[in-house]
């Protein structure tokens, strides 16, 4: 019985070390490699306006990126888009922990990814911007993305 405990808790201590670790990304490799599906769901939204300045509010947009299937989704509604495109630069000497990486979706829109430094040398989290524009206004959102 004492074996079997030991056991247990071995395994329950891996599977929470191992979820710990399950959103630390590798800052030279771009999110698709690292991920088939990821979660973004937005942390702030910044609106400006031609006549009325600008604004910051917390908006509610979530999306589903699945990379296999190439396919954004947003979350709560229905449809999808394509992404059409996929850019990852990374610049060795002037940021070696901050590549340029986004998607392009079959909408005209581009949905940058950056990774965060949690300290000095990482460990890192993943983060998104996506810019939207209305007739007469830009939209840009921020959103806080993991593997799902």
């Amino acid at each position: 019985m004492q074996a079997a405990a030991k056991i247990l808790g071995g395994v329950a201590l891996l599977i929470l070390s191992t979820e710990s670790f399950a959103q630390d990304w590798v800052p030279t490799k771009p999110v698709w490699d690292q991920a088939v599906r990821v979660a973004c769901k937005e942390t702030l939204r910044y609106t400006c306006t031609l006549k009325g300045g600008c604004s910051v509010s917390t908006g509610g947009a979530n999306f589903k990126i699945d990379f296999r299937r190439d396919k954004v989704t947003p979350g709560g509604q229905g449809g999808a888009w394509d992404i059409k495109g996929r850019a990852f630069q990374t610049y060795p000497l002037g940021s070696p922990t901050n590549p340029a990486m986004s998607i392009l979706l079959s909408d005209g829109r581009a949905f940058r990814f950056l990774y965060k430094a949690k300290g000095p040398n990482g460990p890192f989290d993943l983060e998104g911007r996506m810019l939207g524009e209305g007739d007469t206004s830009v939209e840009v959102f921020e959103f806080s993305c993991q593997r799902y």
